[in-house]
């Protein structure tokens, strides 16, 4: 009985050792590439086929590997997108102690119709004027409450970026204002839980948000025992809301203690289609 005993624990020991070398070590640099199609009956002929690739949630710090950033760099060209759009938490601490690592990131992403970001709670409570100039040195274009569009031979794809909603700052119906009658747009917005507002307005066809990194742990069963505020309701994964899309990317950076289990990192391909 001792014995058995000894040897059950021993087994619960390793694995234990080994979850945990898994988790911290293993899982939080093992980036799954994500294909989505997304049928939009609204969508413009032009933009058949139209690929858009999402990161978010980067958290650069000065322990983050710039093997690692280069990787996602490198796996998010190979796509060949037509559009990139990152959606917020680039940092978690002070921008300007990892700015080189942080451009280094940035401007080696590479799309045919560029880059465009929007804000996240972590970049408002860590300067963000000095994150903004980041971006634009590095050819990213920040979105703050307003809609752009993506020209394609006569016709265009709306995009509407919004500022932070924990913060409080996001303005939509600024944003709708600049949209056609009939036209529904393409939506960045860091938390998730803003569907619970864009999609009633039937204006959006899909909001793109990060912020929960998926839990960053997941138990069978149980599921992500720790999601943040805003993030509670669409934790990861695409989500329909009414006639909107809702998709929650995990992310490829980490919060303390930095671990993933069964959440790995994500960068996600999307693809629009008629």
């Amino acid at each position: 009985m001792k014995k058995r005993l000894a040897a059950v624990t021993g087994a619960a020991i390793l694995l234990a050792l080994g979850l945990g070398v898994y988790s911290l070590g293993v899982e939080p640099y093992w980036v799954e590439l994500v294909q989505v199609n997304v049928a939009v009956p609204s969508l413009p002929e032009r933009f058949d086929g139209y690929r858009i690739v999402q990161l978010s949630d980067l958290h650069v710090t000065r322990r983050t590997s710039e093997a690692y950033l280069e990787k996602a760099a490198s796996l998010t060209n190979a796509q060949t997108p037509d559009l990139i759009v990152l959606t917020g938490d680039f940092t978690t601490g002070d921008p300007a102690l990892v700015r080189e690592k942080l451009e280094g990131f940035l401007i080696r992403l590479n799309a045919g119709d560029g880059v465009l970001a929007v804000m996240g709670n972590h970049d408002h409570w860590n300067d963000p004027d000095r994150l903004a100039r980041i971006l634009e040195a590095s050819g990213v274009r920040l979105l703050k409450n307003e809609l752009v569009r993506i020209q394609r031979e006569g016709q265009s794809l709306p995009v509407i970026g919004l500022d932070d909603h924990m913060e409080g700052l996001a303005r939509l119906d600024a944003a709708l204002t600049g949209l056609d009658e009939g036209e529904k747009a393409l939506l960045l917005v860091h938390e998730p839980d803003y569907a619970a507002i864009s999609g009633p307005t039937g204006r959006i066809f899909l909001q793109l948000s990060g912020h929960t990194h998926g839990g960053q742990v997941s138990l069978p069963v149980v599921g992500s025992p720790v999601l943040p505020a805003f993030g509670r309701l669409y934790p990861r994964g695409l989500i329909q809301v009414g006639e909107m899309g809702v998709y929650t990317n995990r992310g490829i950076g980490t919060l303390f203690p930095h671990v993933r289990l069964l959440t790995r990192p994500e960068i996600t391909v999307f693809t629009l289609t008629r």
